[in-house]
């Protein structure tokens, strides 16, 4: 039986490769941002598509 992973993924505008998360629990999520904008700067807007997984 194959596996199924779900990834959760972060791109910015100026971004050529984007972050891909082993998983999208709250923590690691948040690190992610952390490291991203300590490396990018606070983007001045986000987008999202408003999926489910951003409901909770």
């Amino acid at each position: 039986m194959q596996e199924r992973r779900k990834g959760q993924f972060c791109l910015q505008e100026r971004t050529v490769v984007p972050q891909v998360l082993p998983n999208i629990e709250t923590e690691r999520v948040a690190e992610a941002l952390v490291d991203m904008y300590s490396r990018l700067g606070i983007p001045e807007e986000m987008l999202t598509d408003q999926g489910s997984l951003l409901q909770t």
